[in-house]
């Protein structure tokens, strides 16, 4: 970790390096109108030659203020974790083998803070620290007993985890509003989708649909044992919030019509989207 004066500028260039998605908000500027109220700054509480160490969580603060996000109404028995680069736990030697020695460092801390997230959650719902596998699905291997999904983005990695015995699955997935590229809706989005998004459309719109969609295939392909694609479910706004619903048959269980509950929220560039399947 880096030492730093207690309310230093930060090295602008080093986090565009480090973390390319996240703007620069240097301290002291008008704050972003999506954060909670403003950490105080150390140096107000002490003056000479103090100095501390700061984490990735502390540089994430001192431009965003706190992320908003564990404020997201989840269903009771669906356990949130929240872990900034930096924060992160080492992997386990099972979770080291998935990497592949030829892993960059900015994927190693994408895994690091994602399994460091699960055992978190998993902590959480009384389970023991466990190495979090990867299926054939490329979804995470959960131990007996629990349900999860993990996802990352703009150096923080989220983790939910809920009991099976109340979940079947879990999907998640958290976005930074950079993702859009143009033409993105027309690989995402069909039919009255895509009218919806209007031509030309917002790409914070198009980045919420695709977050939605990818916490929907998340939850569902490991129950369903197999792959599926964007068309597969549809995403409609209803009174602003969004409803899926699946437009062909995954398997006996998850035919067409099947209403997938979803939830999102935005945290300025950020969008989480969380889908909790019941168990029957």
């Amino acid at each position: 970790m880096d030492v730093e004066p207690l309310c230093g500028s930060l090295d602008a260039s080093a986090e565009a390096m480090r973390f390319p998605s996240l703007p620069t908000v240097h301290p002291g500027a008008e704050r972003p109108p999506w954060t909670r109220h403003a950490r105080p700054c150390a140096a107000q509480a002490k003056s000479g030659p103090f100095r501390r160490m700061l984490t990735q969580r502390d540089r994430l603060a001192l431009q965003y203020g706190d992320l908003v996000l564990f404020d997201i109404a989840l269903p009771q028995g669906v356990v949130l974790e929240e872990v900034p680069a930096g924060d992160e736990a080492p992997l386990l030697p099972e979770e080291e083998a998935l990497l592949g020695l030829r892993a960059v460092d900015r994927r190693r801390t994408d895994v690091a803070v994602g399994r460091t997230a699960a055992r978190r959650a998993l902590s959480k719902l009384g389970l023991p620290k466990t190495p979090i596998g990867r299926g054939a699905l490329g979804e995470p291997l959960w131990p007996a007993g629990a349900v999860g999904s993990i996802t990352h983005a703009a150096g923080i990695g989220l983790a939910a985890a809920a009991l099976d015995d109340r979940f079947a699955g879990i999907g998640l997935d958290l976005e930074h509003a950079d993702r859009y590229f143009a033409g993105l809706e027309d690989e995402i989005s069909f039919g009255a989708e895509r009218d919806e998004l209007g031509t030309p459309p917002d790409g914070r719109d198009v980045v919420e649909l695709f977050a939605v969609k990818e916490a929907t295939y998340k939850a569902l392909s490991p129950l369903v044992g197999r792959y599926f694609g964007f068309e597969a479910a549809q995403v409609r706004r209803v009174d602003g919030a969004p409803t899926v619903m699946l437009r062909e048959d995954l398997d006996d269980s998850y035919v067409t019509g099947t209403v997938v509950p979803v939830t999102i929220q935005w945290s300025g560039d950020l969008v989480l989207a969380v889908v909790a399947i019941p168990a029957d």
